[in-house]
C-alpha cells in the first residue's frame, strides 16, 4: 500500500487522476451560455455543450482520494474540500475516528442568477469598467449573467460540511463575461480590503432602497426612525462619549458591533469609570480589548464616526438607583435597527482575541488554489456553514444583533462576508451588483427571515435561538426581547414567556429538539422571574415545532384555532391583584400589516364567547362549554406567581411505553439522547406516542397524568405508519379524531403541576380507556 506524508503538501500542478479525467472537467460547465442581445437561446442551449461529467458522481471513498492528492490536482482539492485540521473527525488517512470510511460524492449547482440590467456604480460613483475582470470591480451596465456553476461536495451522512469547488476569477478568463461573474477570487493574505467593504455598503446604501434602508423591526413596530437620547455614542472624532440629543437632533450614522466578552471585559462603563470614559474612549485607551478596538478603527476607515459597543455606553452597575441595562435591553431593537452598519467580531472565542485582518490584527488566510485541466479551481464554504461554527454563532445575545441590523459585515478567521435584506457577499467571490440576484452564498441566511410568514418567522427565530448559550441562563428572555418587538407586531400579539398570546394554543405545541434539562429558579437572577415549563425559555436545550406533530393544524392555522382549541388560558394580571385571560382582544396591539386569513389568531372576542369542545368523557357530541362546565380558576396559587398559567380541561392516565408503531423506513430523524415513546391505555394497547429525553427510559411501565389541550388532526408516518382499531373504518385527514395532549407532573401539595412533554393521543383512548382514577374536568395551575 502506498504511504505518504501525513503533512499538507501544495498541488501537484496540472494533473488529473483517471478517476477524475473520467469529470470531463471544461471551462464551459463553469461558464453556462450567456444570453445576449444577439442570442435569445437559453442557458446551455445558446453553446456547444457536453454534457458528459455533469450528472451527480460517486468520488469514491475519502482514503482513496488523499493517496491521490499527491499525483492528482483535483483530488489534492479535495482533500483541502473534506479535511480540517480543527476538527471533523477525518483524519490524514481519510478515515473517520471509529475508521469508518467516508464516501465523497459531487453535483453540479447553479450560482449567480441575476434578474434585471439595472447599472451598478463604480467605485467612484460611474459605472464601473466592462473590461476590467481581475479586478474588484462593479457590474457593467445592461450586462445580463443568468448563471455560472459550482461542484458541490458532500457526504450522505454529513460526515464532513458540504463545500465547492468553483472557477477562480483570472485575467485570462473568456473576454465574454461582465462583472459580477460570480466566480472565486483570491484574497489578500493579511489584511482585508477595506476597498471591498466600502463598496459593499456603497451598492447597499444607494441601490437597495427601502429594502435596506429601514429595517424591519422600526417598520413593523411603528418606531420613530431617530435613535433616542437615552443611548450613548462613541464619537471616534473627538474620542467621547455623546448622546444624540446634544448633536442637534440630526440623524446620526452610527455602527454596532457584536462580540463575544468572553468570562469579563478588562474596561467597562461602570459609576466608578464614567466620568473618565466620557471625555476618552478610543482606539487607544488602556485596558480597552483588542476586538473593540479593532471594531473603532475599522468602523471610521469606513468613514463612519459613530459607534456603540454595549460594554462602553451601558453602565453596566446600578447608578442612583437607575437600571440603565434593563432601560438599554427594551431598547435593542432601535438601537440594532437604527444602525447604518453591525460589525459581527465572529472571530475567536473573547474580545481579547481581535478581529482578523483589521488594520491592527493580522491574519493568515491561504486559499486552495490548484490547476485543473487548464483550469484554475479554488475550494470554498457555504457562507453560512463557516459563521455556524464560530463560537460567536452560539451565544444567544450576538443572536438578535444580527437579526436586528439592516447590514452586518460578519468577520470570521479567514474571510469576511456582507449581508443585508437583499443580498449576501463574500471576499471570496466576485457577485457584487446592484440588481436583484439570488446566489449560493444566500443559503440558510437568517436575515431573509423577515419576508417570511410572520407566524413561520416567529417559529424559526425561536428554533435557531433557544439552543444558544448565556453565561446567566436568566438572561435568555432578555436576550430575546429586541427580536420579540419585531415579531409581535405583525403578529398582532404580545409575548407572554416568549409565546405570542394571540397563537397561544399553537404556540404551546413546541417540542424538545435535543436533550436538556429546566433552568432552575437560582439560575434566573431576577431578572425575568421565574421560568415556566410551559415555554420553551423554561429549559436550557433547543426547542421546535416539529413537523409531524403540527402539519394537520398547519392546513388553516386560524380555523384550528376557532374551531379545534377549548382552553381559556389565565394569568396573573399586570397588577397581580388578579387573574384575566392571556388573550384579550383589548389590550393595545400594533396591528400592521396583514396576513393570509389562514394564518390569522384569534378573532376579536373569542375567548370571550361560547366554546365548542369534544366532550372526551363517555360522547363524542359536542357541549356548550360554559353552560355545562367551570371554566373560571378558582385556585390560587401563593404569591401569585406571573409565570403560572391557570385552566380547566379534561385529564386522563396513562403508561409510558417503549412500543413504536413506525417502521424503520418512516422512523424519525432524532437529535441523539431523544427517542419517540408509545403511550399505551388500560388495556394494555397503543393509543399515542411522544417524544422525551433518554433518560425517561426508567420511567417506561409508569401511569402518568395527561392533560388534553386541543384537538390533533391525525398522525404523521413518523407516529404512526400502520392501521390502527381505535378508529373505525380509513384514517382519513379531514376527522379530528386525537388530542394534544401535556404529559404533566405535580409537586408534592399537588398545587401546581409542570410540563414534562407533548403527546398525540386518541379522543377514544380520553372518552373509553383511561387508567384511574379516569378522565377528568379539572383545574390545573400550570408552573
Amino acid at each position: 500500500m502506498t504511504t505518504f506524508d501525513g503533512g499538507d503538501c501544495g498541488p501537484p500542478g496540472d494533473l488529473l487522476c483517471t478517476s477524475c479525467t473520467s469529470l470531463s472537467l471544461r471551462i464551459e460547465k463553469f461558464l453556462p451560455a450567456y444570453i445576449s442581445s444577439n442570442n435569445e437561446l437559453p442557458g446551455v442551449l445558446a453553446s456547444s455543450f457536453d454534457p458528459h461529467g455533469m450528472e451527480p458522481r460517486e468520488l469514491g471513498f475519502l482514503d482513496e482520494i488523499y493517496l491521490r492528492r499527491t499525483t492528482c490536482s483535483f483530488c489534492w482539492l479535495l482533500f483541502k474540500a473534506t479535511h480540517s485540521r480543527d476538527g471533523g473527525g477525518i483524519g490524514y488517512d481519510g478515515q473517520t475516528k471509529d475508521r469508518r470510511r467516508v464516501q465523497c460524492r459531487m453535483d453540479w449547482h447553479l450560482d449567480g442568477r441575476v434578474f434585471d440590467d439595472k447599472p451598478s456604480p463604480g467605485r467612484d460613483g460611474g459605472e464601473a469598467d466592462r473590461g476590467s475582470l481581475a479586478s474588484n470591480g462593479m457590474r457593467s451596465p445592461k450586462s445580463r449573467q443568468y448563471s455560472t456553476r459550482r461542484i458541490r461536495l458532500f457526504n450522505p451522512d454529513d460526515l464532513f460540511p458540504e463545500a465547492y469547488i468553483m472557477l477562480l476569477l483570472t485575467a485570462a478568463a473568456p473576454s465574454s463575461i461582465q462583472s459580477p461573474t460570480f466566480l472565486g477570487r483570491k484574497i489578500p493574505r493579511y489584511r482585508i480590503n477595506l476597498d471591498i467593504l466600502r463598496s459593499w455598503l456603497y451598492i447597499c446604501d444607494c441601490e437597495h432602497g427601502s429594502i435596506c434602508d429601514v429595517h424591519p423591526a422600526l417598520s413593523l413596530a411603528n418606531r420613530s426612525s431617530r435613535i433616542t437620547d437615552e443611548i450613548r455614542l462613541i464619537d471616534l472624532e473627538l474620542e467621547c462619549l455623546r448622546h444624540p440629543g446634544s448633536l442637534e437632533g440630526q440623524d446620526i450614522a452610527y455602527a454596532t458591533v457584536s462580540y463575544i466578552w468572553g468570562t469579563s471585559l478588562p474596561l467597562t462603563l461602570t459609576g466608578q469609570t464614567y466620568d473618565a470614559l466620557s471625555i476618552n474612549i478610543g482606539p487607544n485607551t488602556p485596558d480597552l480589548p483588542r476586538t473593540l478596538r479593532d471594531a473603532m478603527v475599522l468602523v471610521k476607515e469606513l468613514g463612519i464616526r459613530y459607534i456603540w459597543i454595549d460594554g462602553l455606553c451601558i453602565v453596566q452597575d446600578d447608578v442612583d438607583d437607575v437600571d440603565d441595562k434593563a432601560v438599554m435591553i427594551k431598547m435593542m431593537d432601535r438601537i440594532y435597527g437604527n444602525g447604518v452598519l453591525n460589525i459581527c467580531a465572529a472571530a475567536g472565542s473573547s474580545a481579547r482575541d481581535g478581529i482578523p485582518g483589521s488594520p491592527h490584527t493580522l491574519r493568515d488566510v491561504v486559499q486552495p488554489v490548484a490547476r485543473c485541466a487548464s483550469m484554475e479551481l479554488m475550494v470554498t464554504t457555504p457562507v453560512e456553514r463557516r459563521i455556524e461554527k464560530t463560537t460567536w454563532n452560539t451565544r444567544a445575545w450576538t443572536f438578535q444583533e444580527r437579526m436586528l441590523s439592516r447590514r452586518s459585515i460578519i468577520v470570521v478567521e479567514d474571510c469576511v462576508f456582507f449581508q443585508c435584506r437583499r443580498a449576501t457577499w463574500s471576499e471570496e467571490v466576485d457577485s457584487e451588483t446592484s440588481s436583484s440576484a439570488w446566489t449560493l452564498e444566500m443559503i440558510r441566511s437568517p436575515l431573509e427571515g423577515f419576508e417570511k410568514n410572520p407566524v413561520r418567522l416567529f417559529v424559526e427565530c425561536v428554533e435557531l435561538f433557544s439552543a444558544r448559550k448565556l453565561t446567566y441562563l436568566g438572561d435568555k428572555l432578555a436576550a430575546f426581547e429586541g427580536m420579540a418587538a419585531v415579531l409581535c407586531p405583525p403578529l398582532k400579539s404580545k409575548m407572554h414567556y416568549g409565546l405570542p398570546d394571540a397563537y397561544f394554543d399553537f404556540a404551546l405545541l413546541w417540542d424538545h429538539r435535543q436533550p436538556g434539562s429546566r433552568i432552575q429558579p437560582d439560575s434566573c437572577r431576577g431578572l425575568s422571574g421565574i421560568f415556566p415549563s410551559w415555554s420553551w425559555c423554561g429549559f436550557q436545550n433547543g426547542v421546535l415545532w416539529r413537523t409531524s406533530m403540527i402539519e394537520g393544524v398547519l392546513f388553516n392555522l386560524h380555523e384550528w384555532l376557532e374551531q379545534h382549541t377549548w382552553i381559556v388560558w389565565h394569568k396573573t394580571s399586570q397588577d397581580g391583584s388578579s387573574l384575566r385571560p392571556v388573550w384579550s382582544s383589548s389590550d393595545e396591539r400594533g396591528l400592521v400589516g396583514s396576513m393570509e386569513s389562514r394564518w390569522v389568531g384569534y378573532s376579536v372576542d373569542f375567548w370571550e364567547g361560547s366554546r365548542m369542545i369534544p366532550n372526551l368523557i363517555g360522547s363524542s357530541s359536542t357541549v356548550d362549554l360554559p353552560g355545562r362546565k367551570p371554566i373560571a380558576p378558582t385556585n390560587r396559587v401563593e404569591g401569585w406567581q406571573s409565570y403560572v398559567l391557570y385552566f380547566w380541561t379534561y385529564t386522563a392516565f396513562f403508561q409510558l411505553s417503549r412500543q413504536s408503531m413506525t417502521g424503520s423506513a418512516f422512523a424519525s430523524d432524532l437529535e441523539p439522547g431523544l427517542h419517540r415513546f408509545g403511550i399505551l391505555d388500560q388495556n394494555g394497547d397503543w393509543c399515542g406516542t411522544m417524544v422525551l429525553d433518554e433518560n425517561w427510559y426508567n420511567q417506561v411501565g409508569r401511569i402518568f397524568e395527561f392533560a388534553a389541550i386541543s384537538e390533533a388532526r391525525d398522525f404523521s408516518m413518523e407516529e404512526l405508519d400502520t392501521w390502527n382499531y381505535y378508529i373505525p373504518g380509513e384514517r382519513k385527514v379531514s376527522e379530528w379524531y386525537l388530542v394534544y395532549a401535556l404529559l404533566i407532573t405535580w409537586d408534592k401539595d399537588r398545587t401546581v403541576a409542570e410540563r414534562a412533554g407533548i403527546a398525540k393521543i386518541y379522543q377514544n383512548a380520553f372518552r373509553k380507556s383511561s387508567f384511574p382514577p379516569g378522565s377528568n374536568w379539572r383545574e390545573i395551575a400550570l408552573g
